[in-house]
């Protein structure tokens, strides 16, 4: 059964910074890996970006089990609960916080 783990510890980005999520699939087979924000607003669709903010990117080498959700010029509102989900019946979920930081 396909399923998804991350890494469990809140990610710290400076404002204006970089900030990388891990997730890590395992069986993935034929379904989709996705980046939610908030639980609720979709960004990815495998390594496709379905918002306009052209801030967040997925790093994935085909064939691996490793998508990263890259997000440049991180501020404020990017601080929340990021979840990477497989569209398994149940949906596998990790969850990811990521924290900005005000750069000093």
């Amino acid at each position: 059964m396909a399923k998804v783990t991350g890494t469990g510890r809140p990610i710290f980005a400076a404002e204006g910074g970089n900030a990388l999520l891990t997730c890590v699939t395992h069986n993935l087979g034929d379904n989709t890996v996705m980046w939610k924000f908030g639980g609720q607003k979709l960004l990815t669709a495998g390594t496709n970006r379905v918002v306009a903010d052209k801030r967040f990117q997925v790093l994935h080498d085909v064939g691996g089990d490793v998508y990263v959700l890259a997000i440049t010029n991180v501020t404020a509102n990017d601080s929340g609960t990021y979840v990477c989900e497989i569209n398994t019946v149940p949906p596998s979920r990790s969850f990811h916080k990521l924290k900005g930081t005000r750069a000093s």
